[in-house]
């Protein structure tokens, strides 16, 4: 895994160097790359010295998860504490304290316990309490699922703006927003959830969406017949260029055929000409077959959608200078 050091900052504009330690893993995973980690490491530590405390703390944070290590980690504890997420620091400094007292290493564990321990006052922490929680209720805070067992405990949270969603089967999502502070607790109340409608999804992570088809009426071939104008018109243009494909190639073959007026008589530029024709022909070609399956696929998608008086359809033949074709036109 590599060695690498532990230079990190504390507070504002006070540097401590600390000698090299082997890599520890602390995930399940195996090192992915050490290498790359190396690189984010110094490039973190870069960043930190230049006081870009934002930019430097993902670096540390990938070259942790490359290659995990108790200098990165060390280091991201360190950029999280001066960039204000309190309770990430402090979690990851006692991370690293219980694995350097795992190597013995005392001096180094007791600084990361020192560290953890001066955050620990300004923890922000929330109390999640849910009325009337239905059976398999989950709720997530900003995107992490907690279990049932966090609920009515103090979880210490990072400061700053947060989002709960509660979720159950057969329930209405429900979402409810709160402001950490440090040394506060923030007691958020989750409403019993709404029973969802009879027709509504009960899936678990259901979202509340506007009807697909706002605005419709009842017709449910609505949405099909849109889709199937929209890719019958896309077919009808890609026919179009493949008409304007068919010109070119005619013209190219045209110039073609005088710099090779017979097959074993052809100039340097007559054989250039002869490829750029079958160029021309190949692209024609390919435009042409994918604009007939486009537009056969939308008549089909039209044709098929369920009726509603109001939709109609018609093929109209459309002929220009050089091609010809079918226009669709139709009202949905």
């Amino acid at each position: 895994m590599g060695l690498r050091s532990c230079f990190f900052t504390v507070g504002v504009g006070a540097a401590l160097v600390v000698g090299a330690l082997p890599a520890a893993v602390f995930a399940q995973e195996p090192a992915r790359d050490p290498a790359a980690a190396e690189a984010l490491f110094e490039e973190g530590k870069r960043l930190m010295e230049a006081k870009r405390v934002v930019e430097a703390c993902p670096k540390f944070e990938e070259s942790y998860r490359l290659d995990p290590g108790v200098g990165a980690l060390l280091n991201l504890a360190a950029c999280e504490e001066q960039r204000g997420k309190v309770a990430s620091a402090w979690v990851h400094y006692r991370e690293a304290g219980d694995f350097l007292r795992r190597e013995r290493d005392q001096r180094r564990a007791a600084f990361a316990d020192e560290r953890a321990a001066a955050l620990a006052p300004r923890l922000p922490k929330v109390v999640i309490t849910v009325l009337e929680p239905p059976a398999d209720l989950v709720v997530s805070r900003d995107g992490v699922k907690l279990s049932t067992a966090a609920l009515g405990s103090e979880l210490p949270v990072d400061p700053g703006e947060h989002e709960l969603i509660a979720e159950a089967p057969g329930y209405l999502p429900r979402k409810v927003a709160f402001t950490a502070k440090e040394r506060e607790v923030a007691r958020v109340t989750i409403e019993a959830l709404e029973a969802a409608p009879a027709d509504a999804p009960a899936a678990i992570g259901a979202v509340s969406r506007p009807p697909e088809d706002a605005g419709g009426g009842d017709d449910p071939g609505r949405t099909q017949r849109i889709v199937g104008f929209v890719t019958g018109g896309v077919g009808l243009a890609t026919l179009a260029v493949g008409g304007v494909f068919i010109g070119v190639t005619a013209a190219n073959k045209s110039k073609a055929d005088e710099g090779c007026p017979t097959p074993t008589t052809c100039t340097a530029t007559g054989f250039a000409d002869v490829e750029v024709a079958k160029d021309t022909a190949m692209v024609a070609n390919v435009t042409l077959i994918a604009g007939a399956v486009l537009t056969a696929a939308g008549v089909v998608l039209v044709l098929t959608a369920p009726s509603s008086s109001e939709a109609t359809l018609s093929l109209v033949p459309e002929i220009g200078p050089r091609a010809g074709g079918l226009a669709a036109i139709g009202t949905f």
